[in-house]
């Protein structure tokens, strides 16, 4: 299994779990690194570092997340078994930016393109807004 598809059923499994074991847990945990009880959504706001890369969020280095039990399946073997993990709230995550973004090239005239010719394409580097 790859990492992609690590991150797909870490995502399905938080998102799609019916479990409200580490409910108290994960609320306590984050009540206690200062953020609002009414802010902490778990399975909508709260997951793990796989489920949130799998979002397409990053958690920032640094961050401590909240420790819980679950229980994951071996897709080999068809047992369960108990695991710790940490969930992280999405206050302690950023959006992953992409390293490249794809834009056409502009040109100060419109050239006719013959049809069997492919788009014109460019790629560059995402500026920083803060540089």
């Amino acid at each position: 299994m790859d990492k992609r598809e690590l991150q797909q059923q870490a995502y399905r499994r938080a998102h799609d779990g019916e479990s409200t074991a580490n409910y108290d847990r994960i609320m306590e945990g984050f009540i206690a690194k200062g953020i609002p009880e009414m802010g902490i959504l778990p399975r909508e706001n709260v997951f793990t570092y796989g489920a949130w890369r799998h979002q397409g969020r990053q958690v920032r280095k640094g961050e401590h997340g909240v420790k819980v039990m679950t229980f994951v399946k071996d897709e080999r073997t068809g047992r369960s078994y108990a695991k710790r993990t940490a969930v992280f709230h999405i206050s302690q995550t950023d959006p992953r930016e992409q390293k490249y973004v794809r834009s056409e090239v502009i040109s100060p005239e419109p050239v006719a393109q013959a049809a069997d010719q492919p788009e014109t394409l460019t790629y560059r580097r995402k500026q920083d807004p803060t540089s």
